[in-house]
């Protein structure tokens, strides 16, 4: 993913294989970037706070995905009618 990512974008695509997705390695590499850059994060299926309802954390993974970006994007179509965090909870966020 993140080689056709890069080929189609014409620029590295970092990618963070950090299993909690909004640690200290998504952190370090978010601050590091530069205008223009692209950070790929691990699939946030990998937190358990992805499918929980906000009152249960989920609202704490949104901020914490938000924190990380200026732009959201879902491209999960498929899976754009879940309340999950990362796609309806985050938007109140960014």
């Amino acid at each position: 993913m993140v080689y056709v990512l890069s080929e189609k974008l014409g620029k590295e695509v970092v990618f963070v294989s950090d299993y909690s997705v909004t640690g200290e390695a998504a952190t370090k590499a978010v601050e590091a970037m530069k205008e223009g850059d692209v950070v790929l994060l691990q699939n946030t299926r990998f937190r358990m706070e992805e499918e929980t309802k906000p009152e249960k954390a989920g609202d704490k993974f949104a901020r914490e995905l938000a924190d990380l970006c200026d732009d959201y994007v879902c491209y999960a179509f498929g899976s754009s009618h879940r309340a999950h965090a990362s796609v309806s909870v985050v938007t109140k966020f960014v």
